[in-house]
């Protein structure tokens, strides 16, 4: 018995070291060949880098791409010293946020292990290694990206206190939730999942109510100290970020699916858990889609009637299932756009579902249940592996950019100057290349200066026969444009160099 134990033991650390390093292989491999540089990506490196080289910390976080809102700092103090190892190359942070969703594959692991069993440990893994938006969130720099490893950790934080009445794990809680506030506000919904565990707790165990009450109000303070920042920016700047927020709420019709719609509600949980559920698993079509959610149900009823779950597994799977249940509701409601960056940090509750589903259809069935499990499993692998972010280069580069950057830099005569970008993207202020131009000393203009130009840089990816004609703040602002140069970089945007005449700078257009 002891030399099959020591086989057993043997076997998992094989097998789960495998799937790290492959896991570890599909976010690392071919990294700067294939990394996202956009936008958003060249404004956090530009404020990280002025974090780094200046000294200038920063109170708010990203800007929000609905409502003018705006998030906490925390992503940007994790970018410092990341940027710091590879400066003023700016692929740093990017490594980062692969090894925190390596980290990640490590984690689920682990609690799952605990909460369930070694087989559902060892399937949830293996489903993570490739899970195809969780990869594709790992391998670039950005702010949702590491809600996946934080929203891991906070649902096994909440479990152990749930399970074991650990306070310090309710503390632990807090300090989660804030940092996941911090990377995405669809994420708030963890807050009230948090709640209702914390109630639940409450009511359930009465001697303990002093512990948990001191307990909880000092994990609520932990949680409003990381508000603090954006209150202190939001009292410096004439209530910037609660206005924000005061006109998304107040535009509910925009947003929000009206107060009453119960038919419409329901019908959106349906659409939304395809997007939730099935994509996530790489399903292709709607019929796919149906197959995987509607199929994953029954699986899961059936299995909770035949073998019904008890005591630590069964509190489990309810938080999993509150976690799912409640992100359900929260984008059933919401009318605009979910995309997969939104969702980051419940992908783990996803795979841990499905890995539980699999894990005991492989325990408690014959053969006939193990073939069907492995069936499952290598047909997500098949359709998530060759669509994965670690084979597709992004247009442009990360050298790509740099290299424009460059070619603009030898080009450019002295004067003040700033940028413009016409990119499907639509960046209009060109981030991406700003920070390179920052790093090689040809400084543009703040990207809110288009006042008093001597020279405006216009880069075209598009592959326009006259910019100018494009009724762009960045194009039409600065006033009478003419042509001084232009030239072809060597990795593709066409660069259109004007002086921008003094004698028509009263006649800006402001659009």
């Amino acid at each position: 018995m002891a030399g099959r134990r020591m086989n057993w033991k043997t076997g998992e650390i094989i097998a789960v070291s495998g799937l790290v390093i492959w896991g570890a292989w599909l976010r690392l491999y071919h990294l700067r060949e294939t990394l996202i540089f956009q936008g958003d990506q060249g404004r956090d490196a530009m404020i990280a880098a002025e974090m780094l080289t200046q000294g200038n910390l920063t109170l708010i976080g990203p800007v929000t791409s609905v409502g003018n809102m705006y998030l906490g700092p925390f992503y940007y103090y994790f970018m410092v010293p990341f940027l710091a190892l590879t400066y003023p190359d700016p692929i740093g942070p990017a490594y980062g946020v692969a090894l925190a969703n390596i980290a990640a594959l490590v984690v689920i692991y682990l609690m799952a292990k605990e909460m369930f069993s070694r087989t559902t440990a060892l399937i949830s893994l293996g489903l993570l290694t490739f899970t195809l938006p969780v990869v594709y969130l790992s391998r670039f720099s950005w702010n949702p990206n590491l809600a996946p490893l934080v929203g891991l950790l906070l649902v096994w934080s909440l479990y152990r206190f749930w399970v074991n009445l650990d306070y310090r794990q309710l503390l632990i809680s807090g300090l989660l939730l804030s940092i996941l506030s911090q990377l995405h506000y669809l994420a708030l919904i963890m807050l009230p999942v948090t709640v209702m565990v914390y109630g639940i707790s409450f009511r359930q165990n009465p001697t303990a109510r002093g512990q948990l009450t001191r307990y909880g109000l000092i994990a609520l303070v932990i949680y409003l100290l990381s508000w603090l920042p954006l209150i202190i920016f939001n009292s410096r700047h004439d209530q910037l970020i609660l206005s924000g927020f005061e006109q998304f709420l107040a535009n509910r019709e925009t947003h929000f699916v009206p107060q009453g719609s119960m038919v419409k509600t329901i019908q959106e949980i349906e659409g939304k858990s395809y997007h939730l559920i099935a994509r996530t698993l790489g399903s292709l079509t709607p019929l796919t889609d149906r197959i995987i959610v509607w199929g994953g149900s029954f699986l899961l009823i059936g299995l909770l009637i035949t073998h019904p779950l008890k005591g630590k597994p069964a509190k489990g799977l309810q938080l999993i299932g509150l976690t799912l249940g409640l992100t359900l509701a929260g984008i059933a409601i919401f009318t605009g756009d979910i995309f997969n960056h939104y969702l980051g940090y419940a992908y783990g509750a996803v795979i841990l579902l499905w890995g539980w589903i699999l894990g005991r259809l492989w325990q408690i069935t014959g053969w006939g249940g193990k073939v069907v499990t492995l069936v499952i499993i290598v047909v997500i692998g098949f359709w998530s592996v060759p669509r994965l972010a670690t084979w597709a280069a992004p247009a442009p580069s990360l050298n790509g950019v740099k290299a424009v950057a460059q070619d603009i830099a030898a080009q450019l005569p002295p004067g003040k100057f700033n940028l413009a970008l016409l990119a499907e993207s639509k960046d209009y202020k060109g981030m991406n290349y700003r920070y390179f131009l920052t790093t090689l000393k040809a400084v543009p203009a703040s990207p809110e200066d288009y006042e008093q130009l001597n020279y405006l840089v216009v880069i075209d990816e598009l592959g326009l026969t006259d910019p100018t004609a494009v009724s762009i703040y960045e194009i039409q602002h600065p006033g009478r444009l003419k042509l001084y140069n232009q030239f072809n970089s060597q990795f593709g945007p066409k660069i259109w160099l004007y002086q921008v005449e003094p004698a028509t700078a009263s006649a800006n257009l402001n659009l």
